[in-house]
């Protein structure tokens, strides 16, 4: 189980409940896991830590994509 706060199910019901800019800070190994996941529940923002992966620039390739 991953160490996270806020899970995607999170995002998602708060998306139901708000327009704010959700703003959703991935600081976790593997991040890739976690983008379509996150960006499907309704993060408007997602941020990556450079050193949680070894391909930064396809990871934010997939992350402007799921905009």
């Amino acid at each position: 189980m991953p160490n996270l706060t806020f899970g995607a199910p999170v995002v998602k019901s708060l998306r139901a409940h708000t327009d704010a800019v959700l703003d959703c800070h991935l600081m976790v190994e593997h991040p890739e896991t976690y983008i379509e996941p996150f960006a499907e529940a309704g993060a408007n923002i997602l941020t990556i830590h450079v050193e949680a992966t070894d391909h930064l620039e396809r990871h934010v390739s997939a992350i402007a994509r799921a905009a």
